[in-house]
């Protein structure tokens, strides 16, 4: 007798918009983004997960940023995820810096 048939299960692949890849793929090397996997992807909202790889420039833990299913016509957030942005006076201030340009509002002349 033959061994049974397995179903084959499709893991979903998110769907990224290209506008969403050509920024990603624009930016300079020392940037690495990737899906944040803490997220379900039955969402059309966005969570990445930004970490700069650079021997010359300060460590820093990774940020997330999250892009709005209407993006680009809604801004993104972003945040820093980590409790190491408390850990040094450099990394608070780059902390405060992060969430306070999360939160600005733009106003345009339109």
């Amino acid at each position: 007798m033959p061994p049974p048939k397995r179903l084959k299960v499709e893991k979903e692949e998110p769907s990224i918009p290209h506008v969403v890849q050509g920024e990603v793929a624009r930016l300079n090397h020392k940037f690495k983004v990737n899906l944040d996997p803490a997220h379900h992807t039955g969402s059309k909202v966005i969570h990445l997960i930004c970490k700069l790889d650079d021997k010359y420039l300060p460590s820093v833990p990774p940020i997330s940023i999250v892009l709005p299913a209407n993006y680009p016509h809604s801004s993104p957030q972003c945040e820093p995820n980590s409790p190491e942005y408390g850990a040094t006076p450099f990394l608070q201030r780059m902390y405060a810096f992060t969430y306070l340009t999360s939160r600005a509002v733009y106003i345009s002349d339109d």
